[in-house]
């Protein structure tokens, strides 16, 4: 595992709770657009929380699994990503937003833009609503689990 996105800083990372599997697809670099409703105020690493609850409302778990695989050109065939649920799965950059974009992955109505994604071993860990930021000693907890950021 690359530990260039996983310097720890001591500053607490930012972080954002995404239901499976578009976490996967986020943290596995086939989803260059996060859609959401508000700008965010932030630019930088952050940290892809998969959600304990799996898919949307449109049309079930499943049928979201197939649609990141074809988005993904992955031919319909997804790995299976619902055990990891309720945790901490990697890390991409937010780089910046879109309020339109061609990108297959663009629902809108605001794109927020990733690059460098970085999928990590499964961190068992509880989720927030919008960006949130882990205190410096729970940044610490993470880095052990992952067996050191490289810079500890």
């Amino acid at each position: 595992m690359s530990t260039t996105s996983k310097p720890f800083r001591g500053l607490g990372w930012r972080c954002l709770s995404v239901r499976q599997p578009w976490a996967w697809a986020l943290v596995n670099g086939f989803k260059p657009l996060e859609n959401r409703d508000y700008m965010p105020n932030y630019r930088g690493p952050l940290v892809i929380h998969a959600g304990k609850t799996l898919g949307c409302i449109r049309g079930g778990f499943e049928f979201e699994c197939y649609e990141v695989a074809v988005l993904a050109g992955l031919g319909g065939l997804l790995p299976d990503c619902s055990n990891e649920a309720g945790g901490l799965v990697g890390m991409v950059q937010l780089t910046g937003t879109v309020t339109s974009s061609s990108s297959p992955w663009f629902s809108g109505p605001i794109g927020w833009c990733v690059e460098r994604a970085e999928a990590w071993p499964f961190v068992p860990w509880k989720g927030r609503q919008g960006i949130w930021t882990l205190t410096v000693e729970e940044e610490h907890t993470i880095c052990v689990q992952l067996e050191g950021c490289g810079r500890i």
